[in-house]
């Protein structure tokens, strides 16, 4: 566990090739995400869109990522709350390649 502020967090990272919804961290019931931070790095250049989305609420879109460049987000102090287990979801829409998802969050 890391130390960002003072504050522990986590972090998770998701490696895919595949278009559609992937669920980047599962969130139980009885819990809230913060996320604090996402980035989004493609093996390749990608001819469409990647979304990320907390629950069914997108909160971030990338268009025609291209290779090797990593995209994201960084909201630290503040971070986006999600409601009570609201998965974080990545989703690919069409053209994908292998890339890397990275997620600094807490769970409360």
């Amino acid at each position: 566990m890391a130390q960002w502020g003072g504050r522990a967090v986590l972090s998770a990272v998701l490696e895919d090739d595949t278009s559609g919804d992937r669920t980047l961290l599962a969130v139980a019931a009885t819990k809230q995400v913060r996320i604090f931070r996402v980035s989004y790095t493609p093996d390749a250049n990608v001819t469409a869109d990647v979304q990320i989305e907390v629950g069914s609420t997108a909160i971030h879109r990338i268009s025609n990522p291209k290779a090797g460049v990593e995209y994201g987000f960084n909201v630290t102090p503040h971070f986006i709350l999600g409601a009570l287990g609201e998965d974080v979801i990545v989703n690919f829409v069409g053209d994908t390649t292998n890339a890397q998802m990275n997620l600094i969050y807490e769970l409360i």
